[in-house]
């Protein structure tokens, strides 16, 4: 692994950690916030609905772009070309980490359902999110992460 490769996998990995504190924030400022007023007022409007849900829908969101990062680490560390699609980061995951049991097969679960659920969030006009689900997609990214940071520190990419 050549100096230039472990800087940017040192960056891609802090981009994605500074991606999962943006939703940390996202979720505990805001979403977390006007969620319990709502039921501390036991008066929710359609407005204040909708904002939850706007919220929820951008942590949903974020959370998968925040493990993709951690993914571009993992390739980076490795000297692999970035894939340009989802569908191939998908693939070269699956083949040179999860087919080799450098990470658990849960680790491309965790990633294909924050990639399923994204879709939904960024592309379904009527999906609907709720404070529950951000807090899985919080839940999902962080075991994510640690799966992959371990990796990261096994091959003394971080």
């Amino acid at each position: 692994m050549g100096k230039a490769t472990c800087k940017r996998t040192q960056a891609y990995w802090r981009k994605g950690q500074k991606r999962l504190e943006a939703v940390r924030r996202i979720y505990e400022d805001l979403l977390l916030k006007l969620y319990q007023r709502a039921v501390e007022e036991r008066d929710v409007t359609l407005e204040t609905m909708w904002a939850i849900e706007e919220l929820a829908a951008e942590v949903v969101s974020s959370a998968y772009y925040a493990a993709l990062w951690a993914v571009k680490a993992l390739f980076c560390a490795e000297g692999m070309k970035q894939p340009k699609t989802h569908e191939g980061i998908f693939r070269q995951f699956n083949l040179h980490f999860i087919a080799t049991g450098r990470l658990p097969k849960e680790a491309a679960k965790l990633l294909h359902q924050r990639f399923d659920m994204r879709q939904r969030a960024d592309y379904e006009a009527e999906a609907t999110f709720s404070e529950e689900h951000a807090v899985l997609a919080i839940k999902h990214v962080e075991r994510f992460f640690s799966m992959v940071e371990a990796e990261l520190r096994r091959i003394g990419a971080l």
